[in-house]
């Protein structure tokens, strides 16, 4: 049976290590990034566990993030968002892998529920716990929606 604690702990230290350090994840010696025509993926493993994230697009983009342990694969997460207005692009994505940094181990899938910073608010709504869940991200600057996301995963055939 696979412990969820285990597993959320491991995805919280995985996903703060990926996407979400910037140009902190190449320099990281236990990370591997890899692009190709299938987008990038980052790569995170410890000791039997193993986190991929592969994204690809720019606007729009899509991904999966999935888990293994001892080369099962145990939880996966699909993703799917856009920056709406592509002037917007150079403030988005720096705030965002700010925001995903902020990773809540009660809700493990994205950034926090709310989180505010000047004018720009971050806004992630989810429904369920780390076995079943899907949810919405959204960042507004000044009241305007400028970016937006959805998400859907969990544990998978355990």
């Amino acid at each position: 049976m696979l412990d969820v604690e285990v597993l959320r702990n491991f995805l919280i230290k995985a996903k703060k290590k990926g996407y979400a350090a910037g140009s902190d994840v190449k320099a990281a010696s236990d990370v591997m990034v890899t692009k190709d025509e299938n987008g990038t993926t980052i790569y995170f493993s410890q000791g039997d566990w193993r986190y991929e994230d592969n994204y690809c697009g720019g606007e729009p983009f899509g991904g999966t993030e999935r888990v293994f342990y001892k080369g099962k694969q145990v939880w996966r997460m699909s993703y799917h968002g856009r920056v709406l207005d592509p002037s917007d692009k150079e403030i988005v994505y720096p705030f965002l892998k700010r925001m995903l940094s902020f990773i809540m181990p009660e809700k493990p899938f994205r950034g926090p529920g709310l989180y505010l910073v000047g004018d720009m608010h971050y806004n992630n709504t989810s429904v369920g716990d780390i076995e079943d869940f899907f949810g919405n991200e959204k960042i507004l600057i000044c009241g305007r929606e400028i970016y937006r996301a959805v998400y859907i995963g969990g544990v998978v055939d355990i």
